[in-house]
């Protein structure tokens, strides 16, 4: 495992980079070996911004998973996310990770993305 940081030394900043542009240290960085040919996954985490560490320690310890290595991560393991409407909302993005679903759609107003949990009923029938 790899400890991350807390409060200050946890700082970052939101933005967006160009996946496809591999001479970026911050693509580099998070993408790893994967920087040459990012999946959908990875590509929007890039374009639609994401929060950057500014500590250059804490950048090299995370790692933007693709959906073949989220899935080889979690494989013949039992996860159970419990709790509140944030929870619910952690379960339609880690479902999203795992089927390859790319998606803007907000989920606000006790409107969840059916998609997703309509295909997560059919992967696991």
């Amino acid at each position: 495992h790899r400890q991350l940081p807390v409060g200050t030394a946890a700082s970052c900043h939101w933005a967006a980079h160009d996946p496809n542009n591999t001479k970026d240290s911050v693509v580099r960085s998070l993408l790893g070996p994967d920087v040459d040919s990012p999946d959908l996954i990875q590509s929007r985490a890039f374009t639609e911004t994401s929060c950057i560490p500014d500590q250059a320690d804490f950048l090299s310890k995370l790692h933007l998973f693709s959906t073949e290595q989220a899935k080889q991560c979690l494989s013949n393991i039992t996860l159970a996310i419990t709790g509140d409407s944030y929870m619910m909302q952690l379960f339609i993005e880690l479902a999203e990770i795992l089927l390859g679903i790319a998606t803007n759609d907000p989920i606000t107003e006790g409107k969840y993305r059916r998609n997703v949990t309509t295909a997560i009923a059919n992967v696991s029938e």
